[in-house]
């Protein structure tokens, strides 16, 4: 029987600013041109790391998947390079609590699966619980 393979990618770049998407797209899609099938990024990759702060800042969080418009730039930069992405973001649950979520997408751009951390991490200069 013939070993079935994964081409992955890791990609330790992280995505947030001005131009985010178009950098995302980019490395994303390069990964794709030399054979990637999937893409995985850091922890929260399209935010600047909010985990050194007490204060939470309100544009750090978004929606659920996939209305949140990191989800729906992970979404679409998969489905343009046709590659699977494991990205995440900060994402509000209807309780309020800011929830530090992973969400994989499919080479379509479909969103098959997220997860949300169950251990946070609260300790001088790392603060991801607040």
């Amino acid at each position: 029987m013939a070993a079935e393979t994964l081409a992955i990618a890791l990609v330790t770049d992280v995505f947030h600013g001005r131009d985010a998407a178009t950098r995302l797209g980019r490395r994303i899609g390069d990964a794709a041109k030399r054979g990637a099938e999937l893409v995985v990024l850091p922890e929260l990759p399209l935010n600047p790391w909010s985990a050194a702060s007490q204060t939470p800042h309100e544009e750090d969080a978004e929606p659920p998947p996939p209305e949140g418009p990191r989800s729906r730039m992970l979404a679409e930069t998969a489905a343009s390079a046709g590659v699977a992405v494991v990205g995440g973001a900060i994402v509000r649950a209807s309780t309020g609590r800011r929830l530090n979520t992973a969400m994989v997408h499919d080479a379509s751009g479909k969103l098959l699966y997220t997860y949300a951390k169950v251990h946070l991490p609260q300790e001088p200069g790392y603060w991801e619980t607040s």
